[in-house]
């Protein structure tokens, strides 16, 4: 009787209903914000609804985890009932109770995906490293930026070197959907960065940098950082305009060790920064194994069904 509760078909059905009408408002609100985003931006009572309810973080909250787990037990049930059912018929057809198998992997996955999924990102430039709690070590050893002819990004990927305990394991690359596999942790390509930089010396002694867009007063006129480029040699120039009542009086191309109105260029920088993504995901092989169970029972089902259609049409 208890059995025959727990897996009966409305039950599901209905905790399937309630999760989604609790699932649909958490796709439109921003998760994972601070108690005071949430204060700012909405009404007082719905603010302090979403925080008591931990409705900012839906998918650890207990409004979630409660439904989820009923229906995890129900589906439990059910496939226990079917699978008892068919130690008492002659035509015995497990198809969808490996299916149903599959699916309390998939969720028993998700579950363990939602509740220990860590991440984290990291930015770094031509000789930067990163070390990871298992040992491994990566050190940026280049990075590339493809594009298409049309200029269009074509591909990000950063070349990095791999230790292990202090020993290298060797060159590996990164890029979009070819993540690197180190250990219990994939680390995904997930942005990049140009940065422009020039650090100027003032008359008096004092040193500032400008990043673009960013000036400097001399003279009555505003001096504006454009951007660098690079000349015949090889060299960061930086471009640096003289602006005085919303007039170009001059533009400027410096490199290292000219000046700008008396203002002194110590360096001109112009590179790259890669942006990673480490990722570790302990709910992810129990996902992969219940998408092969679930692929298996289709199977079954699918020939067990032909065969049954086949003996049909035959006779």
């Amino acid at each position: 009787m208890i059995l025959k509760l727990i897996s009966s078909i409305r039950v599901a059905v209905t905790l399937v209903i309630i999760i989604i009408i609790l699932t649909l408002p958490a796709t439109f609100l921003p998760q994972g914000e601070e108690a005071q985003f949430y204060l700012t931006n909405y009404p007082e009572w719905l603010a302090k609804s979403i925080l008591y309810t931990h409705y900012y973080n839906f998918y650890r909250s207990t409004i979630f985890m409660i439904p989820v787990t009923l229906l995890f037990i129900n589906l439990v049930g059910c496939t226990l009932r079917r699978l008892i059912k068919q130690f008492h018929v002659k035509k015995k057809r497990f198809g969808p109770d490996i299916i149903h198998i599959g699916m309390i992997i998939l969720m028993i996955g998700g579950m363990i995906t939602i509740l220990y999924r860590k991440e984290g990102s990291v930015s770094l430039q031509k000789g930067g490293d990163v070390k990871l709690d298992n040992g491994y070590k990566l050190i940026l050893d280049s990075f590339e930026f493809l594009k298409y002819k049309d200029g269009r990004p074509k591909a990000w990927i950063s070349h990095v070197d791999v230790f292990k305990d202090d020993m290298s394991i060797g060159k590996k690359s990164i890029q979009v959907n070819s993540p690197l596999t180190l250990g219990s942790y994939k680390v995904y390509q997930e942005s990049y960065q140009q940065v422009m930089l020039v650090l100027l010396e003032g008359k008096d002694g004092e040193r500032y940098h400008l990043t673009p867009k960013q000036s400097f007063k001399e003279n009555a006129s505003l001096f504006y950082f454009a951007g660098v480029l690079k000349n015949h040699d090889k060299q960061n120039v930086a471009i640096i305009r003289e602006i005085k009542d919303e007039t170009v009086l001059k533009t400027y191309a410096v490199i290292q060790g000219e000046d700008v109105a008396g203002n002194k260029v110590l360096e001109v920088f112009n590179y790259y920064r890669t942006g990673l993504m480490i990722v570790e995901d302990p709910g992810f092989y129990p996902v992969l194994i219940s998408l092969i169970v679930i692929t298996i029972g289709l199977l079954i089902t699918y020939t067990q069904a032909m065969g049954i259609r086949f003996k049909t049409v035959k006779s």
